[in-house]
C-alpha cells in the first residue's frame, strides 16, 4: 500500500487536509505530535511539529508484543486482559517490573535527546497525534491518556489520532478516546503495520533529531 514512511505521510497529509474536522483550520492552531516521526505531515499542513515520547512495555519473553504502554509521565498503563493469566507467576512479575523500569528510562532519555527536556505547550491547540500505523493501539492510547491528563493551563482543545493505516477494531476503541480518528485505510486483514509498507526500516534517533531540527529551522 505504501512505498515507505514518507509516501505514507504524504498520503496521510492529503487525507487530513480534506477531512471536515480540519478543512479551513488556521495552521497556527495545529500541532503535529509524532510518535516519534511525522515531519512529512507537518510540512504538508504548514504547522508546528514536535515529538511525544510514548513507548510500549514489552511482554516478558515476547518483547515485540505489548503488555501495555507508557507516556511521558512514566505511568504504566497495562493491558489487564493480556497480563492477568500471568500475574501469579513471580518470575513473570519480576520481569514485567524490569520492563516497566526499562521503558521509563528510555522515555526519559528520548525526552532529553529529542526535546532537550522541553515540556510541550499544548494549551488550546488541536493536536494531531501521528503514528506510522496502529495495530493494537497501546502506545496511542497511552499518548491520548497523557494528553487528557494535562493541567487546565496546558489542556489541548481537541485530539485527532492520525495514521496511514489502522486496525478497524483498534480504530473503534480510539474513537471513544479521541475527538477524531483519521487514517488513509482501515484494512480488515490487519496483522502487523509492516505488511502495508514496501520498505519499513526502523527510524534511528539521529534521523528523528534531523527531522526535528529541519522543522524548527523552517519555523
Amino acid at each position: 500500500m505504501f512505498i515507505n514512511r514518507e509516501h505514507a505521510g504524504t498520503l496521510l497529509a492529503h487525507a487530513l487536509r480534506r477531512h471536515p474536522a480540519l478543512r479551513g483550520r488556521v495552521s497556527s492552531g495545529l500541532i503535529v505530535l509524532s510518535i516519534p516521526r511525522g515531519g512529512v505531515v507537518a510540512d504538508a499542513l504548514d504547522c508546528d511539529h514536535d515529538v511525544i515520547v510514548v513507548k510500549k512495555i514489552g511482554f516478558p519473553g515476547q518483547l515485540e508484543f505489548a503488555a501495555g504502554a507508557m507516556a511521558e509521565d512514566g505511568e504504566a498503563l497495562l493491558n489487564a486482559d493480556v497480563i492477568a493469566p500471568y500475574c501469579y507467576d513471580p518470575y513473570f512479575m519480576h520481569d514485567l517490573r524490569y520492563q516497566i523500569a526499562r521503558t521509563r528510562a528510555q522515555i526519559a532519555y528520548q525526552i532529553s535527546e529529542f526535546r532537550q527536556g522541553r515540556r510541550l505547550h499544548l494549551s488550546n491547540a488541536t493536536i494531531i497525534l501521528v503514528d506510522d500505523g496502529i495495530a493494537t493501539g497501546e502506545t496511542v492510547k497511552a499518548a491520548v491518556h497523557w494528553l487528557r491528563a494535562q493541567p487546565a493551563s496546558n489542556f489541548p482543545e481537541s485530539i485527532i489520532v492520525a495514521a496511514p493505516v489502522c486496525s478497524p477494531n483498534t480504530a473503534a476503541d480510539l474513537r471513544l478516546l479521541a475527538d477524531e480518528v483519521i487514517c488513509v485505510a482501515f484494512p480488515n486483514n490487519f496483522r502487523a503495520v509492516g505488511q502495508f509498507y514496501q520498505r519499513f526500516d526502523q527510524t534511528s534517533d539521529d534521523e528523528v533529531k534531523r527531522i526535528l531540527a529541519e522543522q524548527r529551522q523552517k519555523a
